[in-house]
């Protein structure tokens, strides 16, 4: 919605107006959803369209239409169609959890909706790639069942079942709060034993649910922006080919959820939590030398036999992981952030940046953010 509306204040007026249905609730009938689509149609120019069983019944009628699918992450129909990216959101949420050292995984999900089965599927092949124990719960879509007390108990018994420390990666925020619910529920730790992750990054969820939810943050607002142009091109009489919008996975906003290194080894924890403490400095590989007074061979060693990567990897990667927050979170200029990390100008940010990321900093920022 703030993409279309950012969208609209640029290159309108529009007069939008947002029309919801219980859909997911019911089953109506196709003179209902007749009746409801040209009601829409009277008074609109275009429509950019979320509803499913709208998604199914709308394929032959000659009207702008730019389908917004949140159901389903494949093509729907000839339409123009905005999905989520599930193969890389599923990989980005193993692959969180791999990096802080954790050896045993879960995902929970929804019944049915072809998007949670798909970041299942993703998140499950990357985790036993590395070789990892995977463990997955599948939930009724909450808006069919509401999350009642005998819920939360059938889950937080099937979390007390599960190895700990465990990470475990939700389909979304809502899910992830049930999931952080369901231990509080059953006096499980979170995140000493839990670790919990969600996706969408819904900041009033997030904060709300105690602890506060990690979640991977989509590039949504672009996805919106996008899909507003799209229409803007349909209602304008613009030819467009049939597209697919995708909206990526941009990182992790960590908050307490996962506020935890899964390893045994306290020493390679406590530099991961220095390393983070001076992530906004040149920290070198003989700082934490120095620091922690120990070998070069001993510190490789460590990180090798625990983490399954170098020290210097992890230095790159939780730098880089805070300079994305800065891009797609602030309006900051990129010689503001190269300067609050210590870098001497903006050519020496891009270096070390794109050697990470294939990009600079600007091109991440228009990819994954604006447009």
């Amino acid at each position: 919605m703030r993409g279309i509306a950012r969208y609209a204040r640029i290159y309108g007026p529009w007069q939008l107006n947002h029309i919801a249905s219980d859909f997911y609730d019911a089953s109506p009938q196709q003179a209902d959803i007749l009746k409801i689509l040209t009601e829409i149609m009277k008074n609109s120019d275009g429509i950019i369209m979320l509803e499913p069983d709208l998604v199914d019944f709308s394929k032959n009628l000659d009207f702008p239409i730019v389908i917004a699918s949140a159901i389903r992450d494949t093509k729907v129909s000839a339409r123009p169609t905005v999905l989520t990216n599930s193969r890389t959101i599923g990989e980005m949420g193993a692959n969180y959890f791999i990096q802080k050292g954790f050896k045993n995984l879960a995902f929970c999900g929804f019944r049915k909706m072809l998007w949670s089965e798909h970041r299942e599927k993703y998140f499950t092949d990357t985790a036993e790639k590395a070789g990892l124990k995977i463990y997955a719960k599948k939930l009724t879509y909450p808006q069919k069942e509401k999350f009642k007390d005998s819920n939360l108990e059938h889950i937080g018994k099937w979390i007390g079942q599960l190895p700990k420390p465990i990470g475990i990666m939700a389909c979304n925020d809502s899910c992830g709060k049930f999931i952080i619910d369901s231990c509080r529920r059953a006096s499980i730790s979170v995140p000493d034993e839990v670790a919990v992750l969600g996706v969408d990054n819904d900041d009033i969820i997030c904060d709300l649910t105690y602890p506060s939810l990690s979640s991977i943050s989509l590039n949504t607002e672009k996805g919106g922006f996008d899909a507003a142009a799209l229409l803007d091109k349909i209602m304008k009489g613009i030819a467009v080919d049939t597209q697919i919008i995708l909206i990526e996975p941009v990182g992790v906003q960590e908050r307490q959820s996962t506020d935890i290194i899964a390893v045994n080894d306290k020493i390679v924890s406590d530099i991961i939590n220095y390393i983070k403490k001076n992530s906004k400095t040149l920290l070198q590989v003989t700082d934490i030398i120095e620091e922690f007074n120990i070998s070069r061979k001993y510190l490789y060693k460590k990180f090798n036999d625990n983490l399954g990567t170098s020290v210097y990897d992890q230095i790159r990667k939780i730098k880089i992981e805070e300079i994305c927050k800065l891009l797609v979170e602030t309006d900051k200029s990129v010689k503001e952030i190269a300067l609050e990390f210590g870098f001497y100008n903006v050519d020496h940010i891009a270096r070390f940046f794109r050697q990470v990321k294939g990009l600079t900093p600007t091109q991440y920022r228009n990819e994954y953010f604006r447009t």
